[in-house]
C-alpha cells in the first residue's frame, strides 16, 4: 500500500467513515421507527442541541445526515441496477465457445469466465458475490499468448481475491461522503495496492514481467473500455507507472503522497463533527 503514513492514513480514515456512516443510519433507522437499539451518538447530539436552544445547529445535523443516509441507499441502488443492467447487455454478446477453451487452457472456474464479442479491448473482473473475469475478443485478438496469459492471472487474482467487493466500501464511502475529500485518495491507494498485487501475482504465475508489462502497454495506448458505473476492477484503469516501476524492481515500495489540501480538509471536517459530537457523549 506504500509508506506506512499512507497506510495509516488509510485505515484510520476508512475506519472513522465507517463508524460514522453506522452512527448516521442508526439515527436515521431511530427517526424513522423509534427503536430504541437504533439510539446514537447523533441523536443524543440533536436532544444536546435542542435542550442548549441551539436548534440550527440540530438542523444542520440532521441535513448532514440525512443527505449522507440518501446518498448511501442511491448508490447502492445504482450498484445493483448497473450490475443488472450489465449482465443483460453482456448475454447476447457471449462467445461460450471461447470460454470454454480458455478455462480449460488457463484451468479457470468455467463459470467465472465471461468473453463478449467486442473490439475494444475489455479485460476487468465484475460482480461482488460471485466474481466474473470479463475478457473481449478484441482484446484477445490483440495480445500475444504470453500477454494474454498475463492479463488472465492478472484478473484471476482480483477474482479469487473478490477485490470488486473489497473496493466497494471504499467506493460508497467516497462517493457518500463528500464532504471528506481525502477518502477518494483511501480509495484510489487500494485500488493500485490491489494492482500491484494481482501484478505480482501474475508475475509469479506466468515466470516472467515481459507479457505483463507488455500487455499493459499495449492496453493503454488502445484506450480500454473501462467507462463503467459499476465498481468493478479493470486491468488498466489505473495510472501505470507505479505497477511499471513495480516490475522493474519488484523490491521498491510504491510512495503513494499524501495530498496535503484534501488532508488538511478532512482532518477539519473531521474535527468538527468531534467537537459537535462530544459533548453529547461526556
Amino acid at each position: 500500500m506504500g509508506n506506512p503514513l499512507s497506510k495509516s492514513v488509510v485505515i484510520l480514515f476508512l475506519s472513522a467513515a465507517g463508524v460514522l456512516f453506522v452512527q448516521m443510519v442508526m439515527y436515521a433507522g431511530f427517526t424513522l421507527f423509534r427503536w430504541e437499539a437504533l439510539r446514537s451518538w447523533f441523536d443524543m447530539c440533536n436532544s444536546w442541541f435542542m435542550k442548549w436552544g441551539l436548534p440550527f445547529m440540530a438542523i444542520l445535523l440532521d441535513a448532514l445526515t440525512w443527505t449522507t443516509v440518501m446518498a448511501g441507499i442511491i448508490m447502492l441502488s445504482i450498484q445493483l441496477l448497473s450490475y443488472l443492467r450489465i449482465k443483460r447487455r453482456f448475454a447476447p454478446l457471449r462467445r461460450k465457445d471461447q470460454e470454454q477453451a480458455i478455462a480449460q487452457t488457463y484451468r479457470l472456474p468455467r463459470r467465472r469466465l465471461v468473453i463478449i464479442e467486442q473490439e475494444q479491448a475489455v479485460a476487468l473482473t465484475m460482480g461482488f458475490i460471485r466474481p466474473v473475469i470479463v475478457l473481449s475478443t478484441g482484446l484477445i485478438q490483440m495480445l500475444e499468448e504470453q500477454e494474454l496469459e498475463a492479463v488472465i492471472r492478472h484478473e484471476e487474482y482480483h477474482m479469487r481475491h473478490y477485490d470488486a467487493l473489497r473496493a466497494m466500501p471504499a467506493y460508497l464511502l467516497s462517493k457518500m461522503m463528500w464532504y471528506l475529500p481525502i477518502l477518494r485518495w483511501c480509495h484510489h491507494v487500494l485500488k493500485i495496492s490491489a494492482e500491484v498485487h494481482a501484478d505480482q501475482y501474475a508475475v509469479a504465475r506466468t515466470g516472467s514481467p515481459v507479457g505483463l508489462g507488455s500487455a499493459l502497454l499495449k492496453l493503454v495506448r488502445h484506450k480500454p473500455y473501462t467507462r463503467m458505473p459499476l465498481c468493478h476492477v479493470s486491468f488498466a484503469d489505473t495510472p501505470i507507472n507505479i505497477r511499471i516501476r513495480q516490475l522493474i524492481d519488484p523490491d521498491e515500495k510504491p510512495h503513494m503522497r499524501l495530498p496535503l489540501l484534501s488532508t488538511a480538509i478532512s482532518f477539519s471536517v473531521a474535527a468538527v463533527l468531534a467537537s459537535l459530537l462530544l459533548p453529547a457523549l461526556l
